[in-house]
Protein backbone atom coordinates (compact mmCIF):
# COMPACT_ATOMS: atom_id res chain seq x y z
CA UNK A 1 0.00 0.00 0.00
CA UNK A 2 1.49 3.65 -0.05
CA UNK A 3 2.48 3.51 3.79
CA UNK A 4 4.95 0.36 2.44
CA UNK A 5 7.09 3.43 0.16
CA UNK A 6 6.29 6.24 3.19
CA UNK A 7 3.84 8.34 1.17
CA UNK A 8 1.73 9.66 3.19
CA UNK A 9 3.73 9.76 6.13
CA UNK A 10 3.90 13.00 7.93
CA UNK A 11 6.07 13.81 11.28
CA UNK A 12 3.08 15.60 13.06
CA UNK A 13 0.75 12.82 12.41
CA UNK A 14 -0.55 11.10 15.13
CA UNK A 15 -2.42 7.34 14.85
CA UNK A 16 -6.63 7.79 16.22
CA UNK A 17 -5.23 4.97 19.15
CA UNK A 18 -2.12 6.77 20.33
CA UNK A 19 -4.24 10.40 20.53
CA UNK A 20 -7.36 8.25 22.41
CA UNK A 21 -5.20 6.85 25.00
CA UNK A 22 -3.53 10.52 25.51
CA UNK A 23 0.09 9.59 24.56
CA UNK A 24 0.95 12.64 22.21
CA UNK A 25 -0.84 15.54 22.10
CA UNK A 26 -3.27 16.09 19.33
CA UNK A 27 -2.03 16.94 16.01
CA UNK A 28 -3.45 17.81 12.84
CA UNK A 29 -3.14 14.74 10.17
CA UNK A 30 -3.65 14.95 6.84
CA UNK A 31 -4.89 12.18 4.84
CA UNK A 32 -4.25 12.31 1.18
CA UNK A 33 -5.98 9.68 -1.27
CA UNK A 34 -5.42 9.05 -4.77
CA UNK A 35 -8.89 7.49 -6.42
CA UNK A 36 -7.27 6.94 -9.80
CA UNK A 37 -5.98 3.38 -10.48
CA UNK A 38 -2.82 3.70 -12.44
CA UNK A 39 -2.94 7.70 -12.10
CA UNK A 40 1.11 6.84 -10.68
CA UNK A 41 2.17 4.00 -12.69
CA UNK A 42 4.64 3.88 -15.55
CA UNK A 43 2.32 4.17 -18.57
CA UNK A 44 0.39 7.20 -16.78
CA UNK A 45 0.48 10.40 -18.44
CA UNK A 46 -1.62 12.34 -15.77
CA UNK A 47 1.64 14.76 -14.75
CA UNK A 48 2.65 15.11 -18.47
CA UNK A 49 -1.04 16.53 -19.14
CA UNK A 50 -0.93 18.67 -16.72
CA UNK A 51 2.53 20.16 -17.30
CA UNK A 52 1.18 20.78 -20.69
CA UNK A 53 -1.74 22.60 -19.96
CA UNK A 54 -0.44 24.79 -17.36
CA UNK A 55 2.36 26.57 -15.48
CA UNK A 56 4.02 23.78 -13.78
CA UNK A 57 4.80 26.08 -10.72
CA UNK A 58 1.18 26.22 -10.37
CA UNK A 59 0.37 23.26 -9.35
CA UNK A 60 3.97 21.26 -7.70
CA UNK A 61 3.78 23.10 -4.57
CA UNK A 62 0.20 20.96 -4.25
CA UNK A 63 0.47 18.40 -1.66
CA UNK A 64 -1.27 15.56 -3.63
CA UNK A 65 0.89 16.23 -6.84
CA UNK A 66 3.88 15.84 -4.26
CA UNK A 67 2.83 12.99 -3.42
CA UNK A 68 2.26 11.55 -6.71
CA UNK A 69 5.27 12.57 -7.21
CA UNK A 70 6.85 10.70 -4.54
CA UNK A 71 5.20 7.79 -5.19
CA UNK A 72 6.37 7.41 -8.78
CA UNK A 73 10.24 7.95 -7.42
CA UNK A 74 9.84 5.09 -4.64
CA UNK A 75 8.12 2.43 -6.87
CA UNK A 76 10.00 2.79 -9.90
CA UNK A 77 11.11 5.86 -11.36
CA UNK A 78 14.18 6.36 -8.87
CA UNK A 79 15.74 2.70 -9.84
CA UNK A 80 15.09 3.49 -13.65
CA UNK A 81 16.77 6.92 -13.37
CA UNK A 82 19.89 5.37 -11.51
CA UNK A 83 20.24 2.44 -14.35
CA UNK A 84 20.09 5.29 -16.81
CA UNK A 85 22.53 6.77 -15.22
CA UNK A 86 25.25 3.95 -15.31
CA UNK A 87 24.16 3.12 -18.49
CA UNK A 88 24.84 6.76 -19.76
CA UNK A 89 28.34 6.54 -17.75
CA UNK A 90 29.32 2.97 -19.37
CA UNK A 91 28.79 4.35 -23.16
CA UNK A 92 30.84 7.31 -22.26
CA UNK A 93 33.58 5.44 -21.04
CA UNK A 94 32.82 3.33 -24.23
CA UNK A 95 33.33 6.60 -26.28
CA UNK A 96 36.01 7.80 -24.99
CA UNK A 97 38.16 4.86 -25.45
CA UNK A 98 37.23 4.25 -29.09
CA UNK A 99 38.56 7.95 -29.14
CA UNK A 100 41.65 7.19 -27.78
CA UNK A 101 42.30 3.88 -29.45
CA UNK A 102 44.50 4.24 -32.70
CA UNK A 103 41.99 2.37 -35.16
CA UNK A 104 44.40 0.94 -37.09
CA UNK A 105 46.81 -0.74 -34.30
CA UNK A 106 43.92 -1.79 -32.32
CA UNK A 107 40.89 -2.49 -34.99
CA UNK A 108 39.74 -5.32 -33.30
CA UNK A 109 39.29 -3.65 -29.90
CA UNK A 110 37.71 -0.33 -31.53
CA UNK A 111 35.21 -2.63 -33.83
CA UNK A 112 34.07 -4.50 -30.26
CA UNK A 113 33.74 -1.00 -28.92
CA UNK A 114 31.68 0.01 -31.95
CA UNK A 115 29.54 -3.25 -32.52
CA UNK A 116 28.71 -2.84 -28.44
CA UNK A 117 27.63 0.94 -28.99
CA UNK A 118 25.31 -0.18 -31.41
CA UNK A 119 23.53 -2.89 -29.52
CA UNK A 120 23.32 -0.09 -26.89
CA UNK A 121 22.19 1.77 -29.53
CA UNK A 122 19.55 0.33 -30.95
CA UNK A 123 18.06 -0.38 -27.18
CA UNK A 124 17.71 3.27 -27.22
CA UNK A 125 15.85 3.87 -30.11
CA UNK A 126 13.74 0.52 -28.95
CA UNK A 127 13.39 2.60 -25.85
CA UNK A 128 12.31 6.20 -27.51
CA UNK A 129 9.89 4.32 -29.56
CA UNK A 130 7.87 3.04 -26.86
CA UNK A 131 7.84 6.38 -24.95
CA UNK A 132 6.82 8.14 -28.33
CA UNK A 133 3.78 5.61 -28.29
CA UNK A 134 2.85 6.27 -24.80
CA UNK A 135 3.12 10.32 -25.94
CA UNK A 136 6.14 10.61 -23.21
CA UNK A 137 8.83 12.80 -25.80
CA UNK A 138 8.40 16.32 -25.06
CA UNK A 139 10.16 18.21 -28.08
CA UNK A 140 10.52 20.97 -25.78
CA UNK A 141 13.02 19.78 -23.66
CA UNK A 142 16.39 20.66 -24.44
CA UNK A 143 17.58 17.56 -23.32
CA UNK A 144 15.30 15.78 -25.89
CA UNK A 145 16.99 17.30 -28.88
CA UNK A 146 20.37 16.91 -27.59
CA UNK A 147 19.72 13.04 -27.33
CA UNK A 148 18.67 13.03 -30.86
CA UNK A 149 21.83 14.51 -31.82
CA UNK A 150 23.72 11.86 -29.85
CA UNK A 151 22.54 8.92 -31.41
CA UNK A 152 22.28 10.45 -34.77
CA UNK A 153 26.01 11.24 -34.35
CA UNK A 154 26.75 7.87 -32.64
CA UNK A 155 24.71 5.75 -35.58
CA UNK A 156 26.69 7.77 -38.30
CA UNK A 157 30.04 7.10 -36.42
CA UNK A 158 29.30 3.28 -36.31
CA UNK A 159 27.90 2.96 -39.66
CA UNK A 160 31.01 5.15 -40.96
CA UNK A 161 33.47 3.08 -38.88
CA UNK A 162 32.43 -0.06 -40.48
CA UNK A 163 31.89 0.57 -44.14
CA UNK A 164 34.96 2.71 -43.94
CA UNK A 165 33.77 5.59 -45.90
CA UNK A 166 35.74 8.43 -43.79
CA UNK A 167 34.24 11.01 -41.11
CA UNK A 168 34.03 8.05 -38.41
CA UNK A 169 36.38 10.41 -35.83
CA UNK A 170 34.65 13.56 -36.76
CA UNK A 171 30.75 11.66 -35.98
CA UNK A 172 32.66 10.34 -32.86
CA UNK A 173 33.95 13.19 -31.47
CA UNK A 174 30.02 15.06 -32.05
CA UNK A 175 28.92 11.72 -30.00
CA UNK A 176 31.11 11.83 -27.15
CA UNK A 177 30.96 15.10 -27.02
CA UNK A 178 27.21 15.41 -26.80
CA UNK A 179 27.45 12.29 -24.20
CA UNK A 180 29.67 14.87 -21.62
CA UNK A 181 27.12 17.43 -21.98
CA UNK A 182 24.35 15.06 -21.49
CA UNK A 183 25.54 14.25 -18.06
CA UNK A 184 24.04 17.37 -17.05
CA UNK A 185 20.18 15.68 -17.52
CA UNK A 186 21.34 13.64 -14.24
CA UNK A 187 22.16 16.39 -12.17
CA UNK A 188 18.26 18.07 -11.97
CA UNK A 189 17.68 16.33 -9.35
CA UNK A 190 20.47 17.58 -7.18
CA UNK A 191 21.56 20.91 -5.69
CA UNK A 192 23.02 21.62 -9.00
CA UNK A 193 19.57 21.36 -10.81
CA UNK A 194 18.40 25.17 -10.93
CA UNK A 195 21.54 26.12 -12.45
CA UNK A 196 21.23 23.29 -15.10
CA UNK A 197 17.81 25.01 -15.45
CA UNK A 198 19.23 28.56 -15.82
CA UNK A 199 21.88 27.50 -18.66
CA UNK A 200 19.49 25.72 -20.59
CA UNK A 201 16.82 28.65 -20.62
CA UNK A 202 19.68 31.12 -21.07
CA UNK A 203 21.11 28.74 -24.74
CA UNK A 204 16.99 28.91 -25.80
CA UNK A 205 16.51 32.56 -25.70
CA UNK A 206 20.13 33.29 -27.78
CA UNK A 207 19.30 30.10 -29.88
CA UNK A 208 19.24 32.50 -33.43
CA UNK A 209 22.56 33.61 -32.33
CA UNK A 210 23.75 29.55 -31.70
CA UNK A 211 22.34 28.83 -35.16
CA UNK A 212 24.11 31.60 -37.31
CA UNK A 213 27.53 30.81 -35.16
CA UNK A 214 27.43 26.67 -36.19
CA UNK A 215 26.51 27.78 -39.80
CA UNK A 216 29.61 29.85 -39.52
CA UNK A 217 31.74 26.88 -37.83
CA UNK A 218 30.33 23.86 -40.34
CA UNK A 219 31.63 26.21 -42.87
CA UNK A 220 34.93 27.08 -42.10
CA UNK A 221 35.92 23.63 -40.88
CA UNK A 222 34.49 22.23 -44.49
CA UNK A 223 37.24 24.86 -45.78
CA UNK A 224 39.94 23.35 -44.46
Amino acid sequence: GPDEVGVWSRPDAVSAAAMHKGSKPEAITETLVIPFAGIAGPDSKFLKKLTQQQDPSSFFGSSIVASIVELKWQAFAGRLFLYRFFKCLLELVMLQTAAFLPSASSFGAVAGIMAALGALLCYDLFDLAGQARHGAVDLRDGFTWLSFLLMGSLAASILTFFVDVGGHQGALAVALYSKWFYLCYYLQPTHVGPVVSMIIQVLWDVKDFLSILALGVVAYTSAM
